[in-house]
This record gives C-alpha cells, sequence and structure tokens, in this order.
C-alpha cells in the first residue's frame, strides 16, 4: 500500500520567485533552482524506492520533499514569463514522468500542476508563454501520459477532483492548440474514458458533464474527429446524457448551463 503523504506547506511566491522589480537574470536562477530541486528529488525518490521496495516506511519522507518541489512549481503561474525557462530546462518532461509515479497523491499534485501552468487567462503576450509550455507538454507525449491516469482514481470527492483537473487540462490544450484535436482523440484511453464517462453514472455529475462537453469540443474542431466519434457511439450517447439531464432537474450551477 502506497503511503499517504502529508501534505507539505506551499511556499509563497514571493519566497519562491523574486519580486518583478528584481533583475530578470536572478529570476532565471531561482527557476533553475526550482527545476534542479524537483531533479535531484524525483531521482532520490527512485532511488529509494528502488532500494526498499517493499519498505514505504524507507522512502515515505523522499515523497514528502517531492511533494513539496511539485507544489513549489505551482508558485510560477503567477509568472507565465518564465514558462519558456522551464521548458529549456526539460522540466515539462520531468512533469509529465511524474504522472505516472506509483503514488496516487504524487500523480494527483502532479495534475493539478499542469492544470494550474495551462489555465492562463491572460493577455496574449502571456498567452504564449503558455503556448510554448503547451507544445512542450504536446511534443514530450503528455497527452498520452495523462490519459493513462484517467482511471487511477477513485469516484470520492479526492478522485473526482484529480480526473476533473485531468479533463481541465486537455481542454486547455484544446483551447490552445485546437488543430490538435484528432491527435488528441488518437489516444484510445481518452475516447474510451470520454465516452464511457458520458454513460456512466457518478457520485459527483460534475465528470460526466465534462466528458460530453470535451466530446462535443472534439467533434466541433474536426471533422475527422466527428467521423470517429461517431463511429464510436460518442455522438448517440453525448445526445442520450443531453437528453436524460432535461428529463431531470439539474443538480449543480454548471449542469444549469449546459
Amino acid at each position: 500500500m502506497e503511503p499517504e503523504i502529508k501534505r507539505a506547506r506551499v511556499n509563497s511566491p514571493s519566497e519562491i520567485v523574486p519580486e518583478v522589480d528584481v533583475e530578470e537574470e536572478q529570476v532565471e536562477v531561482d527557476v533553475r533552482k526550482l527545476a534542479k530541486q524537483l531533479e535531484k528529488s524525483v531521482n532520490n525518490n527512485l532511488k529509494l524506492r528502488a532500494k526498499h521496495a517493499d519498505q514505504p516506511e524507507n522512502f515515505v519522507d523522499s515523497e514528502v520533499d517531492l511533494d513539496e518541489c511539485i507544489l513549489n512549481l505551482s508558485t510560477l503561474t503567477a509568472s507565465p514569463q518564465l514558462f519558456s525557462e522551464l521548458v529549456r530546462l526539460g522540466t515539462v518532461d520531468t512533469v509529465i514522468g511524474l504522472l505516472a509515479h506509483e503514488n496516487n497523491d504524487i500523480c494527483s499534485d502532479t495534475i493539478n500542476l499542469l492544470n494550474d501552468l495551462l489555465s492562463q487567462e491572460e493577455e496574449a503576450e502571456e498567452e504564449g508563454f503558455v503556448l510554448q509550455l503547451a507544445e512542450a507538454f504536446l511534443k514530450g507525449n503528455g497527452p498520452a501520459a495523462l490519459a493513462r491516469c484517467l482511471k487511477r482514481f477513485g469516484e470520492d470527492e479526492d478522485g473526482t477532483r484529480s480526473v476533473y483537473n485531468a479533463l481541465s487540462v486537455f481542454e486547455n490544450i484544446l483551447e490552445l492548440k485546437p488543430d490538435i484535436s484528432e491527435e488528441l482523440l488518437k489516444q484510445s484511453k481518452l475516447r474510451q474514458f470520454l465516452i464511457s464517462g458520458v454513460k456512466k453514472d457518478r457520485p459527483h455529475g460534475s465528470i460526466k458533464q465534462y466528458c460530453a462537453e470535451l466530446l462535443a469540443m472534439l467533434a466541433q474542431n474536426d471533422d475527422a474527429c466527428k467521423k470517429r466519434i461517431l463511429s464510436d457511439g460518442g455522438i448517440d450517447t453525448i445526445l442520450e446524457c443531453i437528453g436524460d439531464m432535461r428529463k431531470r432537474d439539474p443538480e449543480s450551477e454548471e449542469e444549469r448551463e449546459t
């Protein structure tokens, strides 16, 4: 059984990234420090897991350290101009690798990090920085790694939140790069999850609705996607879901807006 991680304190942005009036060179140095800390923590955790595979108590501290490094990276969401440095340092590939971590807490916090970094709604200049991050995520086969995570989590509140954030990452990528709709649908695990997600009744209805919205978004973006979804029965599933929602009172504000 994987050890549960005691959440580390997230340092404030001012503790991690200097204020904007600090020289740009120093800011980049601090970003490199964060990236180096993450890389070191990942390697240490891998080493201890391999050495003490059957003794979680011997590597749990390294996972607390790793979790803290992931959470500290999330402070960079306030400084999208630094994203290009993360790409240059290869940190995006390291983060993608963490999606396959055996500890669900690590995987979940990695998904949250990606969602935070890719959820920027700022000016066009800052959108360009986020686009660089999205392209690095695509180049590193991030969508395939993320799609494999979707069935890892349970249907409790924490699991639902992790799945919701994962779907949000896909939505953010689609908004930044609408032309990759067909590429995303080639990920059979994603396609199957979205279609089955619309059909399945869950304790938290937000996932069912989100799956339907993403399928509709993919179908609208590309004719080839529409044909693929049709062949899988996805369109009928969406229409069936909409029909069910209209027959009953909406359970949430999100459903009322659908």
